[in-house]
C-alpha cells in the first residue's frame, strides 16, 4: 500500500494531506484551472465522478505518483471527506481546504482554517469593502462581477497590508478561491450587499447561495 494509506476516514485524511503537501512543495498554482477542467457541467461544483477525475489528475502530476495512487472506488470515498457541508458535491473552496497540509505556512503566516480567516476578514472589513464596491459601481447597480470583486479584494489587501497593526489580509489564492466559490446570477453578477451579509451567518458557503 502507498504511504497515503487506505480510503477510510483516517486513511483518506492522510491521503489528502500527502497530496496537498506534494502540491504545496511543488508550488502548484493551477488548481483552479484543473478544477474547471474537471467540472464537466460547469456547475461550479464537483460531483463524486468529477472529484475522482481531478484527484486522478493531481495524482498523475505528483513527484511520486505511485505513493499517492488510490483506485477510483477509494477516491469516491475520499470525496465525502472533502464535502465539508454534506451537499453531495465539492466546491473549489472545499478542495483547497481539504488539500491544505496542516503544517503549511502560507505567505509567512501561520496556517489556520481558511473559512475562519476569510469570513473574519470579510465581515470585519464589511464597511471598507462596501465603500470599495460603491467606488467600483458608480451607477449604484448594487451588482458586481468576478473581475470587479477581485479588484475590490485586492485593493482591500493593499490597504490592510500597509498597516502592520491590521488583521492579516487575504492571500491571493484565498481571493481566487472566494470569488470562484460565488454562485453568480445568470448575468454573471452578484448582489454585493447580500454577498456581504451572508458572511455574518455562515461564511463563503452561505455567500454562494445569494
Amino acid at each position: 500500500p502507498g504511504r497515503a494509506g487506505g480510503a477510510g476516514p483516517g486513511g483518506g485524511s492522510r491521503y489528502l494531506r500527502h497530496l496537498g503537501r506534494d502540491i504545496w512543495d511543488r508550488g502548484e498554482h493551477h488548481l483552479l484551472e484543473q478544477f474547471k477542467a474537471a467540472d464537466a457541467d460547469s456547475s461550479g461544483l464537483l460531483d463524486p465522478t468529477e472529484f475522482v477525475g481531478i484527484m486522478r489528475s493531481l495524482q498523475a502530476r505528483a513527484r511520486d505518483p505511485g505513493s499517492l495512487a488510490l483506485p477510483d472506488s477509494a477516491l469516491a470515498e475520499v470525496s465525502r471527506l472533502a464535502d465539508f457541508n454534506g451537499s453531495g458535491s465539492v466546491s473549489y473552496m472545499e478542495i483547497l481546504l481539504a488539500l491544505q497540509p496542516e503544517d503549511t505556512a502560507l505567505g509567512g503566516h501561520v496556517r489556520f482554517d481558511l473559512f475562519e480567516q476569510i469570513c473574519a476578514t470579510v465581515w470585519g472589513h464589511k464597511e471598507a469593502l462596501l465603500r470599495l464596491f460603491h467606488a467600483l459601481d458608480p451607477d449604484r447597480t448594487m451588482r458586481l462581477g468576478p473581475e470587479t470583486l477581485t479588484q475590490a479584494f485586492q485593493q482591500l489587501n493593499s490597504t490592510l497590508g500597509a498597516d502592520s497593526e491590521a488583521r492579516t489580509p487575504l492571500l491571493d489564492f484565498q481571493i481566487e478561491a472566494l470569488v470562484a466559490h460565488i454562485n453568480f446570477d445568470d448575468d454573471g453578477l452578484v448582489d454585493y450587499n447580500a454577498f456581504l451579509d451572508a458572511f455574518h451567518v455562515g461564511g463563503p458557503t452561505a455567500a454562494a447561495a445569494t
